[in-house]
């Protein structure tokens, strides 16, 4: 070769170019050379190569250019710059002979740094989505169309439980494995992609398991891997999953779907579903047979509800919307088809999908009306009965007062006793007479109230003082400890005492002798309340749920012994309540029992000055 041809060309190419002498130091080097190694050329000329590449020796390079003399690749190989940096390189060994006979060599290099990290990347990838595929239990085959033969991954093997290592045609194994009635439906996407031209194709089947003592649900995907020059599909590839949990979660949602479906449209109550617009979407016969419609689907509910009823299922309507509260419940009228009235029991829920957003609202009525009316009939002769007794009751009680207030010295002591004993009993009567009245006026809302600025505190102290008596027959003392800052609330002074008064008098009944009823009032985050102790047995775990159901009666025995209609408590809980307030109680058996109300402050200046009170 003409040395100064040679030096021109690689003068004059991009390509990194070393020309390295017969004992392997750099003879030449092109620009592009010193460039990427950082050298100026004088400093380049008799490097040896190894402290520029990473050949181990000479040999190392005679070896590489054992198999291709004239000219040899050399893989795996970095080159160190003048400033340390290591890159790894690709080299293209060719060799070459001196004017002297010498065996020289050159190398042309090239950066692949890029190549590397696009490698890197591509591997990672492929790592990644075999380890997905592993993860998901997804089984994968090719399909030689030409050849008519099947390539399985370890895992398709694996789902059809062949061992490692078993020899065996597995087109024939996963064919009889198939449900017969599902066989064409597995084959379906290979005759869609081989006959109808489809880039892919799916379906669903049933394959039986090895030892067929089971069926598993299948899912098959396959897409055209390779195509001839004329378009035909010669290649397939697919993956296989198992979906039966998948299938078996559908089966059990359209079975509760199913069976929402037949209690909804069968249901002897009435069920619909309403629209965010208010609209009813679905209604069952029930519904429509309470309301006297054919048909409500679509209906606006307004136009059948009470006008008066109707505010306040708007109200609820939008604070479920709001998310202010979750179910309503209440009972109000509707207007049948015929114009009559009709009561009815109305429960609605807001359902939300899952992202929270409100869907739907499910809502039931239940057909109250006979029983308003039976109920009204029942109330109306309750309050009848109550009347008529209340006339002799009170004529009875009077009658046995005088005589037993003026008739008194006159009276042998077996008839002053019998009076005695009638006077109490009448007592008794006449209050389960007006216990039952106020019971049912409670019940139909008949019971009206006189609200007024009123110290409660002083009403605390007169109720003690007139149940000083009552207490004292029982051998037992009322202490008071009453405030003197402002105690004053809206309140009917007639109803509180009664639930003041009802209070001392359980609390006197059933304290131990000897003992004391302490009351205390006092103010406590804007609400005045009011605490009556007694020291007795205590009100038993048992009945603490039962306390302020009507006719509730803890101990029939004991109560009977001391009096009481079940009513009073009752009664007390609907008033305070009704006054803004709340009631409730700690007992503990065999020790205190502290029965507590509560009730708001007065937000205005009433003019009402607090008292300074003992009893």
């Amino acid at each position: 070769m003409n040395e100064a041809f040679y030096q021109q060309m690689i003068e004059t190419t991009d390509v990194v170019m070393i020309a390295l002498d017969a004992n392997g130091n750099v003879l030449t080097a092109n620009p592009s050379a010193c460039a990427f190694f950082g050298y100026e050329k004088s400093g380049f000329l008799g490097l040896p190569v190894f402290q520029i590449l990473s050949f181990t020796d000479l040999d190392d390079i005679k070896t590489r250019m054992a198999a291709q003399p004239r000219s040899a690749p050399a893989r795996g190989l970095t080159a160190t710059t003048l400033m340390g940096a290591t890159i790894p390189v690709a080299t293209t060994i060719s060799s070459w002979r001196s004017p002297e006979g010498d065996t020289c060599y050159s190398l042309a290099l090239r950066d692949v740094q890029a190549e590397l990290a696009v490698e890197r990347s591509t591997q990672a990838e492929l790592i990644r989505a075999s380890n997905a595929i592993q993860g998901a239990n997804i089984a994968v085959f090719e399909y030689d169309v030409l050849a008519d033969e099947a390539i399985v991954s370890d895992i398709w093997r694996e789902a059809l439980e062949i061992a490692p290592g078993e020899t065996l045609d597995v087109q024939a194994e996963w064919r009889g494995r198939v449900h017969p009635e599902d066989l064409e439906a597995a084959l379906a996407p290979v005759v869609s992609c081989l006959e109808d031209n489809l880039d892919r194709a799916s379906c669903e089947y049933r394959m039986y398991t090895r030892d067929r003592s089971a069926l598993r649900w299948i899912k098959t995907d396959i897409a055209v891997a390779e195509r001839d020059k004329d378009g035909n599909a010669i290649r397939l590839c697919g993956a296989q999953q198992d979906i039966t949990e998948r299938k078996e979660a559908e089966h059990a949602l359209r079975e509760s779907v199913d069976q929402f479906r037949s209690a909804f449209d069968n249901a002897p109550i009435g069920k619909a579903i309403l629209g965010l617009d208010a609209r009813w979407t679905e209604v069952n016969a029930a519904f429509c047979a309470i309301l006297g419609f054919d048909d409500l689907v679509n209906m606006d509910p307004r136009s059948v509800i009470h006008p008066d009823d109707l505010g306040q299922d708007l109200e609820a309507f939008e604070a479920m919307l709001a998310g202010e509260q979750d179910v309503y419940q209440t009972e109000k009228r509707y207007i049948h088809a015929s114009g009559k009235i009709v009561w009815a029991q109305l429960s609605m829920v807001l359902v939300r999908d899952s992202f929270g957003d409100p869907k739907h609202f499910i809502s039931q009525i239940v057909d109250l009306t006979e029983h308003r009316r039976l109920q009204d009939l029942k109330s109306e002769f309750i309050a009848s009965v109550s009347h008529e007794l209340r006339t002799p009751v009170t004529s009875i009680l009077g009658a046995l007062k005088l005589l037993s207030a003026t008739q008194q010295d006159s009276l042998s002591d077996p008839a002053r006793k019998l009076v005695g004993i009638s006077v109490q009993n009448s007592e008794r009567l006449s209050q389960l007479v007006n216990d039952i009245l106020d019971f049912e006026k409670f019940s139909v809302g008949k019971l009206r109230f006189d609200i007024k600025p009123q110290n409660v505190a002083s009403l605390v102290a007169k109720s003690a003082l007139q149940n000083g008596p009552y207490a004292e027959s029982h051998n037992v003392d009322i202490v008071t400890d009453l405030p003197l800052v402002p105690t004053v609330c809206d309140v009917d002074p007639a109803r509180l005492t009664q639930v003041i008064t009802n209070l001392l008098s359980n609390a006197a009944k059933f304290s131990y002798a000897g003992g004391k009823v302490e009351v205390q009032v006092k103010v406590v985050d804007g609400m005045v309340r009011t605490c009556i102790s007694n020291q007795g047995d205590g009100i038993p775990p048992s009945f603490h749920d039962k306390i302020f159901k009507p006719f509730s009666q803890a101990a029939s025995a004991m109560t009977r012994a001391v009096g009481g209609t079940g009513l009073g408590l009752s009664i007390s809980k609907q008033i305070v309540e009704h006054l803004g307030g709340q009631i409730g109680f700690d007992s503990e058996p065999g020790g205190q029992t502290d029965f507590w109300f509560t009730l708001p402050l007065a937000k205005t200046d009433t003019g009402v000055t607090p008292i300074a009170l003992a009893c």
